[in-house]
């Protein structure tokens, strides 16, 4: 186990670099590092993606490793070459979440709305093909690959026009075949956090303080587990699909073993609240990060 500090601002996202040598944060205020995994060391510094809801930024890594696409109140692009710290704005909208395209010629943003944009230019791409809404008000807040970007995972929460009452969707989308393969609906908590099996074929989604796994071919839900004493703010698959991970703000985080879904494998420390957890491409090596701006490095097995 190893700790990475570089200040006490709480921590809302990591993410490792597609060959795990670099990991990501994203900390309040907006202020993004990167991190040099083997020499616990950061790599890039003073990269910001500031705005309203500078709090709840989302980030990802570009197939290649080059950039990183955070999201915020835009979509802003950040170069860790050459380029290193330009931005690309792509809309003006508030976003919850931002996935890249497994050809890294484009990402899906989510959040006030739905889109697929260019990280070169900005520019959007035609619509995804979903079901249009029949209500007053919509919102996407979050979105996830598998491992190989086939299957696109993404959450939809509408309100109807004449009441209060939500509803509640995760669709799958087949990146290759353009097509919706599968959709589940209910009432209830949103899905905040998403995260695919490496084929695609299960769905999990941090939905209040439960933990939802659907099975995407038989379109049935196959479990659902108290994840922790407050909110579920962070899931992740495994890249051998052995583990679901999750943290829910306490001190725990919690590994349930899919397919089995018994008592999860827990890890504490004394880290503070966990925020978000992410896997090592390898599958060897687990991130938890906390509240009190800290990120835990722990062997998975």
């Amino acid at each position: 186990m190893r700790v990475l500090s570089a200040h006490k601002k709480p921590i809302n996202c990591v993410a490792f670099s597609p060959d795990g040598t670099q990991l990501a944060e994203a900390a309040h205020g907006g202020d993004i590092r990167v991190w040099d995994v083997a020499a616990g060391t950061v790599r890039h510094d003073h990269l910001y993606a500031y705005g309203r809801f500078a709090k709840q930024v989302r980030l990802c890594f570009a197939p290649d490793g080059k950039a990183l696409a955070a999201a915020n109140e835009d979509i802003v692009f950040l170069g860790l070459t050459v380029v290193h710290g330009k931005t690309i704005r792509a809309n003006y909208v508030p976003f919850s979440g931002v996935a890249y395209f497994p050809d890294g010629k484009s990402v899906v943003g989510v959040g006030e709305r739905l889109g697929r944009y260019s990280p070169l230019t900005g520019g959007a791409f035609p619509r995804l093909k979903l079901p249009a809404p029949r209500v007053a008000t919509c919102r996407w807040p979050a979105c996830a690959f598998n491992r190989d970007g086939s299957r696109l995972a993404l959450s939809r929460r509408t309100r109807k026009t004449n009441g209060s009452r939500y509803s509640e969707t995760v669709f799958v989308y087949d990146t290759g075949a353009d097509a919706v393969v599968a959709e589940f609906e209910w009432t209830g908590h949103p899905a905040n956090r998403l995260a695919l099996s490496p084929d695609g074929e299960l769905v999990a989604a941090a939905c209040g303080p439960a933990l939802r796994v659907w099975d995407v071919t038989a379109r049935a839900l196959v479990a659902e587990k108290t994840a922790g004493a407050g909110d579920c703010l962070g899931v992740a698959y495994s890249p051998d699909g052995r583990y679901v991970a999750t943290v829910s703000g306490d001190s725990a985080t919690r590994f349930w073993e899919a397919g089995a879904w018994g008592e999860p494998k827990t890890f504490e420390w004394d880290a503070g609240a966990l925020l978000d957890v992410a896997f090592s491409p390898d599958g060897a090596t687990a991130a938890v990060s906390s509240d009190k701006g800290q990120i835990v490095l722990f062997d998975v097995d």
